[in-house]
């Protein structure tokens, strides 16, 4: 190997040290984790620790017995913050409306505006049923077994929103420009 060739190894190894050296392994993510009641009356939002990862970590959902909540991450503080601060600017609200005993939908409105429906899943309460565990008006036996929560957190972060872009609907229902 001559000095030259040498000296031209050398610069491209010390190049690639210091690439490895200025490229954390893994991203920052910060998660924000939105909550509703499952009987309504409220959403809730907080932020938790950052994790590190390659790739943006996928949403995470769950529930307890009274509430239900769903954490997205993003990739800088600042955007957490600033999703943050448009979730609790709006007052989202599930209206039921049953067609019969057995046909439902919940109407969504936000800020008071109308925005979207869902269908509502009407069931027969089982026998031993706790009547907790069912939504809406009993009617002859009949309620929802979909909670509130689940429309109201559907409409900020819906599942399949790259398919019917529920987001982009809400967004420009409300004006918001996220």
């Amino acid at each position: 190997m001559t000095e030259k060739e040498f000296t031209q190894e050398q610069t491209r190894v010390f190049s690639e040290v210091e690439k490895q050296r200025l490229v954390p392994d893994k991203d920052l993510w910060f998660p924000v984790t939105v909550s509703s009641r499952k009987h309504g009356g409220g959403l809730y939002v907080a932020s938790g620790q950052p994790i590190r990862a390659e790739e943006r970590p996928a949403d995470t959902r769950g529930d307890t017995k009274e509430m239900e909540f769903k954490t997205r991450y993003f990739s800088s503080l600042q955007e957490a913050q600033r999703i943050m601060g448009v979730i609790q600017s709006l007052n989202i609200t599930a209206e039921r409306m049953r067609i019969s005993a057995t046909q439902g939908e919940v109407k969504i409105f936000i800020n008071g505006k109308y925005i979207l429906n869902f269908g509502d899943r009407i069931v027969l309460l089982e026998c031993r049923a706790n009547p907790e565990d069912y939504y809406g008006d009993d009617i002859g036996g009949w309620r929802s077994s979909e909670p509130d929560s689940g429309f109201v957190l559907g409409v900020i972060w819906h599942p399949f929103d790259c398919v019917n872009h529920i987001s982009e609907r809400v967004r420009g229902s409300v004006g918001l420009s996220i």
